[in-house]
């Protein structure tokens, strides 16, 4: 029997425009500016032309006083660069006042429906949607049709709050945009007649690769301006005044242990057991306790000597400090301190080093210099509230640690009923979006589900910036409506937990491109965002089996064990 088949374009990066009012005379205007003015285009090469990248993935907004860019606390995936007016950064805005989003829950008929979907087809999809050949013509005046935010009373707020105000010819957003960090604060139209353009990480990405000068550039002020915000927002350092803060962010020296292309290593570790995952020394323990070090990105493992080896105490990522107890000590003690502990970088870790000395004179002279003891149980509360090292050492091992919404499961608790496969499946038109099967240790079990990763490297190399933040849960979800299926998401999640697969239309048939090959498009946990029961995979579970768990809250762990 022939197998029903219907085709349709198959989707390609930059076909769909980001502003589909975007014009080949805003590209020249723009070529014009720096940092565009300044880029070489023979650099460029002919798959990603400067021209191009401008045209497809940038958009000029334009805007009016008082209406909103950003909100303080999304996720950044995009840069802006102030063309004409003036906008103005305010922190801590009250979400009311910035017209705080948040994911739409279903009603009831809707979760209702949801149940009566024709589960027999797998991965059903209406290709309407997926329409690429549409006539998109510029409207004088306009840009990408939405509505915006209208903040009221600005002048009043601006008064109230810490605010930076920003001029033409000056790049915002950029940090959290390439960190895929929160956004420190909100960004606001404070003239009329604003123009605003905004840049797509993707093309923040093509820049920095062929462009050296404004990778330097982008890189020195992703250093300097995330570093001044991270200490402000450090309890350690809550009691510093700016001009403080301003004296630690000039004596840190910056560095990178490791490679970003971690994710690659840790595959290819998994798939060979010869191949050993990198680990490189940032710390020894036993060398003198000097820096105070802040690990600003990645992951590291803190060990102390043990027999020929090393036995792990604990890890970090960011925002945690490395040898605070040490340097205390060493200001109050005649003879030399030395490291207890040593510090690896798993895989890849942005640190700085923090002038010891200067860390303790500045918090002693704000009264905040706290006794050494202090310092050293918070550094080993891990290895003290842990009651299972292998546990662990096997999250730390695998880089498990980077899942804010680990799917654990307790073998010895399963009766593999599959009930939670099932509520998955009903809250997804049949489909059920992780595997319950995965790597295990002892009792328990990491099931194949996206873990929504503090460091999401799925989203690295995205072509089309379909796989994204949710901006107040932190959940990482994909736009099926601007996938191409490529799977660079899914080669670049080293636990395996992005599917790629081929679509069908409503009536069962395969759907195919114009070359007669099958559409495919990424498919993953979503943590049942927009469901009214979240996740419905653990709220499933009759035993209490299954927990969605922050792996760097190894407490979480036992208090769930003690239930």
């Amino acid at each position: 029997m022939t197998e029903a088949i219907r085709v349709i374009k198959r989707q390609k990066q930059r076909e769909q425009s980001f502003d589909k009012f975007m014009r080949p005379e805003d590209v020249e205007r723009l070529l014009a500016v720096e940092p565009f003015v300044s880029m070489d285009e023979r650099l460029f090469p002919e798959s990603s032309p400067l021209r191009e990248i401008l045209l497809k993935d940038t958009r000029i907004l334009r805007l009016d006083e008082g209406q909103l860019i950003f909100r303080e606390g999304e996720y950044g995936e995009s840069a802006f660069l102030l063309l004409a007016g003036e906008v103005t950064g305010i922190e801590d805005l009250d979400q009311q006042v910035q017209g705080g989003t948040r994911t739409v829950k279903k009603g009831f008929w809707e979760t209702f429906n949801q149940l009566l979907a024709p589960h027999e087809l797998p991965e059903f999809r209406d290709v309407s949607n997926y329409r690429v050949d549409q006539d998109l013509a510029y409207q004088a005046g306009g840009n990408k049709e939405e509505s915006y935010v209208l903040v009221e009373n600005l002048q009043e707020l601006i008064q109230k709050h810490d605010c930076e105000v920003v001029r033409p010819g000056k790049m915002f957003g950029h940090v959290s945009a390439m960190a895929r960090s929160p956004r420190s604060r909100s960004l606001i139209a404070t003239q009329d007649r604003c123009e605003v353009l905004e840049i797509k990480w993707q093309a923040l990405r093509d820049f920095m690769r062929f462009s050296k000068g404004f990778r330097n550039y982008m890189e020195e002020e992703y250093r300097r301006r995330s570093l001044f915000n991270q200490l402000q927002d450090m309890p350690t350092f809550s009691d510093l005044s700016e001009v403080q803060i301003q004296q630690l962010c000039q004596s840190a020296v910056f560095e990178t242990y490791g490679t970003s292309d971690w994710n690659t290593l840790l595959r290819k570790a998994k798939a060979d057991p010869s191949v050993k995952f990198k680990e490189t020394i940032i710390v020894r323990a036993g060398e003198y306790a000097e820096d105070l070090v802040l690990i600003l990105g990645g992951f590291a493992r803190r060990t102390i000597p043990y027999g020929d080896g090393q036995r792990t105490l604990g890890y970090m990522r960011r925002s945690e400090l490395f040898g605070m107890g040490e340097l205390i000590a060493n200001k109050k003690s005649e003879d030399a301190v030395n490291y207890s502990e040593s510090l690896y970088a798993l895989g890849f870790a942005d640190v700085i080093r923090l002038p010891g000395s200067l860390v303790v004179d500045l918090l002693e002279s704000a009264g905040s210099l706290l006794d050494n003891s202090s310092f050293e149980q918070h550094e080993k509360k891990t290895t003290l509230t842990n009651e299972r090292e292998d546990l662990m050492n096997f999250l730390i091992d695998n880089v498990f640690i980077n899942g804010t919404k680990m799917m654990l499961v307790n073998q010895d608790r399963c009766t593999e009923c599959d009930d939670c496969v099932v509520a998955c499946a009903n809250s997804h038109e049949g489909n059920p979006r992780f595997i319950r099967h995965g790597m295990k240790t002892g009792k328990f079990m990491v099931a194949n589900a996206c873990m929504h990763c503090a460091d999401p490297v799925c989203m690295v190399g995205c072509p089309t910036g379909a796989i994204r933040r949710e901006p107040e849960t932190g959940v990482i979800v994909i736009n099926d409506q601007t996938c191409i299926g490529c799977g660079t998401c899914a080669s670049n999640c080293p636990y395996d937990n992005i599917r790629i697969t081929n679509i069908r239309g409503a009536g069962g048939e395969l759907i195919l491109d114009e070359s007669h090959q099958p559409i495919s498009k990424a498919t993953k946990c979503d943590f049942c965002a927009g469901q009214k029961v979240s996740p419905a995979c653990e709220n499933a579970c009759p035993t209490n089996a299954l927990r969605r768990i922050d792996a760097h809250n190894l407490d979480s762990i036992s208090d769930w064990l003690s239930e």
